[in-house]
């Protein structure tokens, strides 16, 4: 902000307004600027958040799309799968009914 000239004046009290005048601008002209970057700010974090949870809804519909196809080979010898299953029954088990906590962790039926 370009510096202003105060009006010479013989008395001190005006003198003293006009340089409160002076800094209430100044000091409202910063508040304004910082706002407008708070705001700029707060739109780009929403931004990002936004992304995340389509994010992590993508994955969490990934993985659950997997657990499904696991749970459709439940027939099949694959002793890796069978492992995997008996796992994640006992767990669910363990945990009550799957209420582990973990929305990733919950087994789908």
């Amino acid at each position: 902000m370009a510096a202003k000239i105060i009006p010479a004046t013989d008395d001190p009290k005006q003198a003293a307004l006009a340089r409160n005048r002076i800094a209430a601008a100044k000091c409202r002209s910063k508040r304004n600027d910082a706002e407008t970057k708070l705001a700029a700010m707060e739109r780009e974090i929403e931004d990002l958040n936004q992304g995340l949870k389509a994010d992590y809804h993508a994955l969490r519909e990934e993985v659950l799309t997997l657990k499904a196809e696991l749970h459709q080979h439940a027939t099949c010898d694959c002793e890796l799968i069978q492992q995997y299953l008996a796992n994640e029954a006992q767990r669910y088990v363990k945990n009550g009914g799957g209420a582990n906590g973990s929305a990733l962790g919950t087994m789908v039926t």
